[in-house]
């Protein structure tokens, strides 16, 4: 027979989990009361930690109205867990938890999540044994002012390796703590949705790059197509504007926009045909005609065209070269003269 406590319980953790907009099952192996203490205080405001029986949970999970599927959580009760109720999101929730990890120092016999290495700096203690158990292990150090200092980095324990006593004892009195400390999530329940906790894993930097990426190439999309919104009205302006100015250019549409740059043109196309008359007759040209073609840059000489080659193509192009320059010259006038 089940006791009337167990059953209290169970009702109400069932209320709880009604009530909670997200629900959360959390790994607390291995995490001293003091430490406990201390990572409860830290979430007192955003969350609730129950602790209690898996078989009591178990009981509260079952046939929730509305949330059949929190059953699914008790799935994850491996090991020595407890409860969270918030009104966080589990991702929110996710990042809350690994922000109140504290660190630790290594046990004997645990797992090294990371390369654990001895820095190099003062250990605070005086000459004496110290040195010798430094030495022991490879570290190298010596006396200064006093104290005994740790001269190199060292790596000590590798990751993935088991600590061993003696280095435990060591990295403790060398006050390396590599350990963290704190409650691991194991699954979250949200609008009916199960969260594992390797979904919750989120490079937040590269998830803001994603999102400026995607935001990037809508805006390139969006001006492309013509699309106006109020963040691509201005582009979309500028760009009819700059296209407005390069068209009315192109045709020699005078406004006090493109006048410049259509004389500019008239002006290059005036000289070439100058350029065309002075080599069949220099006499026909005027003195400030003829100054203003020795004004302009000389063309260089293709690479690998000796001087007497460019010389006897500008001494006798073909025909049909004259004919084309005259033509682009002649319509750089009407263009310049209407």
């Amino acid at each position: 027979m089940v006791k009337q406590w167990k059953l209290e319980k169970a009702d109400e953790l069932q209320k709880a989990f009604i009530n909670s907009p997200t629900t959360a099952i959390v790994n607390v192996h291995g995490i001293p009361a003091p430490q406990m203490q201390g990572i409860r205080a830290g979430l007192k405001d955003k969350v609730t930690i129950t602790m209690t029986r898996k078989r009591i949970i178990a009981r509260a999970l079952r046939n929730i109205p509305g949330k059949e599927k929190l059953a699914e959580l008790a799935d994850h009760m491996n090991g020595e867990t407890a409860i969270i109720f918030t009104a966080l999101n589990p991702f929110k929730l996710y990042k809350a938890l690994e922000t109140s990890k504290v660190k630790s120092p290594a046990k004997p016999g645990q797992t090294a999540p990371c390369d654990i290495f001895v820095p190099a700096g003062d250990t605070g203690y005086p000459p004496g044994p110290m040195i010798g158990e430094l030495g022991k292990h490879g570290i190298k150090s010596g006396v200064q002012k006093g104290t005994i200092h740790i001269t190199k980095e060292k790596l000590m324990v590798k990751e993935g390796e088991v600590v061993a006593e003696d280095m435990a004892d060591l990295l403790s009195k060398l006050h390396v703590e590599p350990m963290e400390l704190g409650l691991d999530l194991r699954a979250a329940f949200e609008d009916g949705i199960i969260f594992l906790r390797n979904a919750l894993i989120i490079d937040e930097a590269a998830f803001l790059n994603d999102i400026m990426m995607a935001q990037t190439w809508a805006m390139n999309l969006a001006i492309n197509k013509g699309i106006m919104t109020r963040e691509t009205t201005a582009p979309l302006l500028s760009k009819a504007y700059r296209d407005a100015i390069a068209l009315a250019s192109h045709i020699a549409f005078l406004t006090p926009e493109t006048a410049e740059a259509i004389l500019q043109k008239a002006n290059a196309q005036c000289l070439s045909l100058a350029s065309e008359i002075a080599s069949k007759d220099p006499a026909a040209l005027s003195e400030e005609v003829t100054a203003a073609l020795s004004a302009q840059p000389a063309a260089p000489a293709s690479a690998g065209t000796s001087p007497e080659e460019t010389a006897e193509k500008t001494e006798a192009p073909p025909e049909e070269d004259e004919e084309k320059k005259e033509e682009e010259a002649v319509s750089g006038l009407g263009a310049l003269f209407g």
